[in-house]
């Protein structure tokens, strides 16, 4: 059985355009989750059968090459790793989103603890890099070309750097970009690969990284997600959600959706649509409306899949609300 982590830590919301008023809570939640069957390893493949096979070098995440002097060719590795995510209330923004994985071993032309060296033209080194990819929910021999280009696993390549030298330690690279398209997505899990740009060099020595995985005794991998809380509140105590409120309907929606808004009085109304950055994308109301309930209509056929927020004003009191358009 496999184990990854996952901490999830919820900050409280911040300040978006027009200083919109949340409720805030704080609440550090750590969860750990069971894989099975295994999201996370490494696989190798074998020149000397032109095969696929599991990475037999160490129980560890690697990625590199070094030569086979058993059977004779090379060998050379890619990791994976992947977790399943918590599930996201309506009120519930992912902030950040960063990966992090343990470096515990490094070596470069069979100089353990440097770092790897490839023996092309006059030599260099090249950073390890990180592919966003789903693969399901167990990796096996099947999934060597995820993360490639044109690959139907592959959801984008070389989305950032996550080990440019030998130093053992924690490597943090920022995923949140790819975890939230996992989340609108409707992904269960958010899965990465590790690797090198190049395979080999057909060199006699071994060039690579290790990093812990979900099965080693410490510092397994883990997915950190800031999340921030925005449910709404009245500024007026006196209002009850039932006097003034605001929703959206269809929510998941594509491309429209209705925005409903009641108003305990008449009274001047700002209904505004934001994304997560807090640029704004839509004014739908600027005006006065009667007391009572009312409907616009929101059109995102022009904007890409995410989550929006909306956001409506009306003498001194504010509720928001969050949607996500899905195309």
């Amino acid at each position: 059985m496999k184990h990854g982590w996952i901490l999830v830590l919820t900050i409280p919301a911040l300040a978006l355009a027009h200083e919109f008023q949340f409720q805030q809570e704080t609440n550090t939640i750590p969860i750990q989750l069971n894989a099975v069957p295994q999201m996370d390893g490494s696989l190798a493949y074998w020149t000397c059968w032109d095969s696929v096979l599991a990475n037999p070098w160490d129980s560890g995440m690697s990625a590199g090459d070094g030569p086979n002097w058993f059977y004779g060719g090379q060998i050379f590795g890619k990791s994976y790793v992947g977790f399943y995510l918590p599930a996201f209330s309506d009120t519930v923004l992912l902030r950040q989103a960063t990966l992090h994985l343990y470096q515990w071993y490094s070596e470069g032309n069979m100089v353990v603890g440097g770092y790897p060296f490839w023996d092309i033209g006059s030599g260099f080194t090249l950073d390890c890099i990180a592919d966003h990819v789903d693969i399901g929910p167990n990796l096996d021999f099947t999934d060597w070309t995820a993360g490639d280009p044109g690959d139907p696993a592959t959801l984008a390549t070389n989305i950032g750097v996550i080990s440019s030298d030998s130093v053992y330690e924690w490597k943090i690279l920022d995923v949140t970009e790819f975890v939230q398209n996992d989340i609108n997505s409707g992904r269960p899990w958010s899965q990465f690969r590790v690797r090198f740009p190049i395979g080999t060099d057909w060199d006699l020595c071994n060039d690579k990284l290790s990093f812990r995985t979900s099965e080693s005794s410490n510092n397994n991998p883990i997915l950190v997600l800031i999340t921030e809380e925005v449910s709404p509140v009245s500024t007026n105590p006196s209002l009850t959600p039932d006097e003034f409120d605001i929703s959206a309907h269809p929510n998941p929606f594509n491309p429209t959706t209705v925005i409903s808004y009641k108003l305990p009085a008449a009274s001047h109304v700002s209904l505004q649509v934001y994304d997560t950055s807090g640029r704004l994308v839509a004014t739908l109301v600027d005006g006065w409306r009667e007391a009572g309930e009312h409907e616009v209509i929101f059109d995102g056929s022009k904007l890409a899949s995410g989550i929006y927020l909306y956001h409506v004003e009306a003498e001194g009191n504010m509720a928001s609300g969050k949607m996500l358009l899905l195309k």
